[in-house]
């Protein structure tokens, strides 16, 4: 080998053993940051399970975000819990927005299947304060296309009616032997699909025993839905959580717990969702009609 070929098979050397000596570093980084998030992950839920003006701020997060975990939903409850649009840096540079001169980033886990596993990765976002993109308009949607979407394809029959049967006390009452959701006639719109948020919870957990966890459960997914349709809920007070969650040891415990409630959320949600783009591809013909 030559001295020209000497200089360049070190030049190459040292070039790879910067480039291993960087990926080891990135390495590093990548788990410290993922063992933080695990971390507050579970702080967050602790301080969740103990605080009910804290719990209804992470509900009020999850309702954005129903997609996300709990855990993701935490970690945005501590670091940017306003936040009501986020990208990476990648995305809203494919959208065309820019990142201000010095962006506050916040850090959520994003998971990545490989193979049969998946892995949970640090991944940085921005809130769109943080750029010079536009705030989003918030969809606005009628209370009566709400109405029509929170019953589409609901499990039971549901059945208007002047007063309960069995002398029942309330204005609404899920027969689970009959299938039936009995609702009392001429109540207030707004206040309709509160009740129906609650009973279509009850509905979606039918296999669960009637408790007051389980009338906890159904308040939390009324509650989440109301706030992503702007609905006005002002009865719900989670001030005193159930022994259910307040006597769980472990963050990781609180987690799992709330996810069962996010579930049922993100299945109504979808369901609705569903409903208004069933009932807005019905008009589609009709409009084509009248335009002929």
């Amino acid at each position: 080998m030559g001295v020209i070929d000497d200089i360049i098979g070190i030049q190459e050397s040292n070039k790879q053993s910067k480039t291993n000596n960087s990926t080891s570093q990135w390495k590093k980084e990548q788990n410290e940051l993922r063992k933080w998030c695990y971390a507050n992950m579970d702080s967050m839920a602790l301080q969740v399970r103990d605080d009910g003006d804290l719990f209804k701020k992470y509900m009020d997060i999850q309702s954005r975000f129903e997609k996300h975990s709990v855990g993701n939903s935490l970690l945005i409850l501590k670091q940017n819990p306003n936040t009501t649009l986020f990208k990476d840096k990648k995305s809203w540079k494919e959208a065309g927005v820019s990142l201000i001169a010095t962006p506050e980033k916040f850090v959520i886990l994003e998971p990545t299947k490989t193979d049969d596993k998946v892995y949970y990765n640090p991944k940085e976002e921005y809130d769109i304060t943080q750029t010079n993109a536009r705030p989003e308009e918030k969809k606005q949607y009628s209370i009566r296309k709400l109405l029509e979407a929170i019953v589409y394809n609901c499990y039971a029959e549901i059945r208007p009616v002047d007063i309960l049967p069995d002398k029942r006390i309330g204005v609404a009452n899920y027969d689970k032997e009959e299938n039936i959701l009995y609702i009392v006639k001429g109540i207030n719109e707004e206040q309709l699909f509160q009740i129906l948020s609650y009973c279509v919870a009850d509905i979606e957990m039918r296999n669960l025993m009637n408790s007051p966890y389980k009338d906890f459960k159904n308040q939390c997914v009324s509650y989440m839905i109301c706030k992503k349709y702007n609905v006005n809920a002002p009865n719900y007070d989670f001030s005193t959580m159930p022994i259910e969650i307040s006597t769980l040891e472990t963050g990781k415990e609180v987690r799992d717990e709330l996810d069962t409630i996010r579930v049922n959320f993100e299945a109504i949600n979808a369901r609705m969702q569903e409903g208004m783009e069933h009932r807005q591809r019905e008009k589609k013909p009709k409009q084509k009609e009248q335009e002929r």
